[in-house]
């Protein structure tokens, strides 16, 4: 039989603080913060560096993943939180995690959308950032709903326990059921999708003009990197919370999941080019300049042209 914990004490009170932290979190979807015009105004303070649906995209998921994990910090480093506070913080961490998977899997959505078709979402990009927006977005909500709900309806069934016993899942059924299984889920669906993406890529040798085949493959190696750096971590998160015991390549992973963010503004910033030059031509950094600048990423997108055009063109084959 299903524990019956149950996320906070039923009454009015509690209720009414749950109801608002999901109307917070609605708003936060029907406002589309982060937005496409936030975005667009950190763009051109760096020489829009990724002026593309696929580079909002990234930043959706950065944002996710970096209040996530803001989240989970509070919490670790606030052990004496308990009740409603407890309950509410837990949830949010829940939320920021699942939008951060969501995200990834809009990217690479995106990017087998591109790779089949770059001449689709150029003519369809603002209707593709907000289908993108209700579809990351809503996947969460869609959880944080559910989660609540199964936590405040009485019952034998299973509920999330969050703020019970602890912070987080009261249970490991639970957090099968509510966390990993989800998340398991997205990872699989990236897995075929950028396998999916490879293949048209492939197939894609004839099709495209060279610049644009080299900005395709460009795009989706970022997309890639990201990924691996995700994925196989949470894989390894996963089996090693299905493992139950404690062993070295789990603390090993541990230490990598925590340098993720680390990772990610590598592949982001250092590793490109036109990101570090942006920087340097600003003057963001003092000890970035351009000359070094060119030394850091040498073989990185510095001529970088659109891959949206509104025809494709084949190869002439010599």
């Amino acid at each position: 039989m299903a524990k019956k914990g149950t996320l906070l004490k039923k009454n009015n009170d509690n209720t009414l603080l749950l109801l608002l932290l999901l109307l917070l979190l609605l708003l936060f979807w029907l406002l589309g913060v982060p937005n496409r015009h936030v975005f667009r105004q950190c763009h051109l303070y760096l020489e829009d560096p990724q002026r593309d649906l696929q580079g909002i995209c990234y930043m959706c998921m950065c944002v996710s993943m970096a209040l996530g994990f803001l989240s989970l910090g509070i919490l670790q480093l606030s052990p004496g939180f308990r009740g409603q506070i407890c309950a509410i913080t837990g949830f949010l961490v829940y939320f920021w995690m699942i939008a951060t998977f969501s995200w990834m899997n809009v990217i690479s959505i995106n990017m087998y959308r591109t790779v089949q078709d770059a001449s689709y979402l150029q003519k369809t990009e603002r209707r593709q950032h907000f289908i993108y927006n209700c579809y990351a977005w809503g996947f969460a909500i869609f959880f944080l709903i559910v989660s609540l709900i199964t936590d405040l309806v009485e019952g034998d069934h299973y509920k999330p326990g969050i703020g019970d016993s602890s912070c987080w899942f009261s249970g490991r059924t639970e957090t099968w059921i509510f966390f990993y299984g989800p998340i398991a889920t997205l990872i699989t669906a990236n897995i075929m999708l950028f396998l999916l993406s490879s293949f048209e890529l492939w197939r894609s040798t004839r099709k495209y003009e060279v610049n644009k085949l080299n900005n395709l493959k460009h795009k989706f190696l970022i997309s890639l990197k990201l990924f691996l750096v995700m994925g196989i971590s949470w894989i390894f998160e996963i089996a090693s919370f299905a493992h139950g015991e404690s062993h070295i390549i789990w603390r090993i992973m541990d230490i990598f999941n925590c340098l993720q963010g680390v990772v990610i503004f590598l592949i982001l910033v250092v590793f490109r080019r036109r990101v570090v030059q942006g920087l340097a031509s600003e003057n963001c950094c003092s000890f970035i300049t351009r000359p070094w600048a060119e030394r850091l990423s040498p073989d990185d997108d510095a001529d970088d042209q659109e891959i949206l055009a509104d025809d494709t063109v084949e190869v002439r084959l010599n």
